[in-house]
């Protein structure tokens, strides 16, 4: 058995053997080694910043549970109070501008219900401090979404306001009505009606519409007064760039299809639809005469993270006049981008 001490030795058979072993192995150990690791999950996003102007910004807050599922948004003003003062938090929460909390059914990604509560208030009052501040109108809504094979058909909507200021509360008795909201969604268009009319009055209707593919086209937010059109904003997204959109990975995104995070600073709007597979780039606002005479048109450069996230957005805003596309001012400002752990 001299093989055994000279393995170059051994018998034809067993050499045979010992190749056809490594033949098999080898696509074993070839796949094992190109095996693709396993992607971690994106960061979620945390919070989108604005610029800071006059001592003040806004901030859009994201909150998750432990299956990362959103349970709120809120939407809040910051005042950045002089060093001199006495607070120990210089960054003071003066005014919350709306709260939306979601609910779910067990393990369920998709909400059961939402609670939207928004807050006006009294802006001539609203100068430097807190303390001027003024509440005059508060809304809130319970909505239900409603469901056919997973996809969100419609809302059922418990309205509520009340009126600070002159003490009046105008709350819908719920046995008797509750106002509905019908969405239609195929593969270009987005339909939302929402039906606000008041018991013995006229009726009041907001009407979405989205055009898209991808990403958004055109999108317009109207409201209807006794049938007639009263009020409308209108957008149209020439320009995307190729990064994916951060809220698009949400889990309320699919029912969320009408809906945008929008930051405006009194003059324009900056706005991130849910529905969008990558991030705005270029886009015009109209409104409808009744509302403003100028056409605003938004350009946006982002700067990404590692996952190709954006994390800071330079915006540029040209305001034309509606009627003959003169410039009336332009000016620029920028928006961040915060995720968890991160």
């Amino acid at each position: 058995m001299e093989y055994l001490n000279d393995p170059f030795n051994f018998p034809k058979i067993y050499r045979m053997k010992i190749i056809v072993l490594i033949l098999v192995c080898l696509p074993m150990i070839s796949w094992a080694q190109n095996k693709p690791a396993l992607k971690k999950p994106l960061p979620l996003i945390e919070s989108i910043t604005s610029d800071t102007i006059n001592g003040k910004y806004k901030e859009i807050i994201f909150t998750y549970d432990q299956a990362n599922r959103v349970i709120s948004v809120a939407d809040i003003n910051y005042t950045i109070k002089d060093p001199g003062s006495n607070q120990s938090d210089q960054h003071l929460a003066d005014t919350t501008n709306s709260i939306q909390k979601f609910e779910y059914s067990g393990n369920n990604k998709q909400p059961l219900l939402r609670r939207v509560i928004t807050y006006d208030y009294d802006k001539r009052e609203s100068v430097d401090s807190m303390a001027e501040t003024k509440m005059v109108w508060h809304t809130d809504q319970l909505q239900y979404f409603i469901y056919t094979n997973e996809k969100r058909v419609r809302d059922s909507i418990i309205h509520k306001e009340n009126n600070l200021q002159n003490g009046f509360e105008w709350d819908y008795d719920t046995t008797q009505r509750v106002n509905t909201a019908v969405l239609k969604q195929n593969n270009s268009t987005v339909l939302r009606n929402y039906d606000l009319s008041k018991p013995g009055n006229p009726p009041l209707i907001y009407k979405d519409l989205i055009q898209y593919n991808a990403n958004i086209g055109k999108a317009s937010y109207e409201l209807f007064y006794a049938s007639n059109r009263s009020s409308g904003t209108y957008f149209v997204f020439t320009k995307f760039d190729d990064a994916l959109n951060p809220l698009q990975q949400l889990n309320i995104a699919s029912i969320l299809s009408n809906e945008k995070i929008e930051i405006g600073d009194g003059s324009s709007s900056y706005v991130w639809h849910y529905l969008n597979k990558n991030n705005p780039a270029i886009y015009t606002i109209t409104r409808s005469e009744t509302d403003s005479p100028f056409k605003d048109i938004v350009s946006m450069t982002y700067t990404y993270n590692q996952f190709k996230q954006p994390v800071n957005c330079n915006i540029l805003v040209r305001i034309l006049f509606d009627s003959d596309g003169k410039e009336d001012r332009r000016y620029r400002t920028h928006v961040t981008f915060r995720y968890k752990n991160s």
